[in-house]
Formats: C-alpha cells, sequence, structure tokens
C-alpha cells in the first residue's frame, strides 16, 4: 500500500473522495515537521526549500515513527470540525516533539 492508503486505512476512510486533500495535508505535515526541526533526510525528502508532493517522499525511508504525526495532523487538517482541532493538535505537537528528542533526529554522530 502507499502512504496515502496507509493513512486513509487509519482513519478509516474508504473513499476516494478525499485523495487530493489527504495528499497535501500528508505533504503539508511533512514540510511541519522539517520546519519544527525534524530532520528533512530522516523523514525521506531532500530539503523543504524544494516543493514537495506525495510522489517526492520516499516511503521506504520514511520511518514508522512519523507515521503517527502524520495521521493526526491529516486527521486535523482534513477531518475534524473547529472546535475539535485544538485537542488532537496538541496532540500531533506532543508527537512531533517526541520525534525531536529521539535518537533518529539527533545531529550528532554516534561512536559504535
Amino acid at each position: 500500500m502507499s502512504l496515502l492508503d496507509d493513512v486513509k486505512a487509519a482513519l478509516r476512510i474508504g473513499h476516494n473522495a478525499l485523495d487530493d486533500l489527504i495528499g497535501r495535508n500528508i505533504v503539508g505535515a511533512i514540510a511541519d515537521m522539517e520546519n519544527k526541526g525534524v530532520s528533512a533526510s530522516w523523514l525521506g525528502t531532500d530539503a523543504i526549500a524544494a516543493p514537495i508532493t506525495i510522489d517526492d517522499v520516499d516511503e521506504d525511508k520514511l520511518p514508522s515513527a512519523a507515521f503517527g504525526p502524520i495521521v493526526s495532523y491529516v486527521l486535523v487538517n482534513t477531518l475534524l470540525d473547529f472546535d475539535e482541532r485544538d485537542d488532537f493538535m496538541r496532540i500531533y505537537e506532543s508527537q512531533v516533539c517526541t520525534l525531536l528528542n529521539g535518537p533518529m533526529n539527533s545531529v550528532y554522530e554516534t561512536e559504535g
């Protein structure tokens, strides 16, 4: 399955009517995580300076730890009413903080 299909399955969306919007929000989630400091190479993209589309995301390089924040971001920006968004946005922000503090995002090389 593709990243789009995986996100749709996580959100229990069985139709294709929102595919374009979901795809744009997947890209938005990745760009937002990069803006917050999560390494672009760790997220499977080259750099935020380059305009990215869902086709530019290397699904094989995208770590499973990034999937939760992507799903949360898509949920907040695609499906929720305005009054529900704050709680889920805090969840997304917490997930991104976890990524920022994780060893995979470290800019320092460790000797092994």
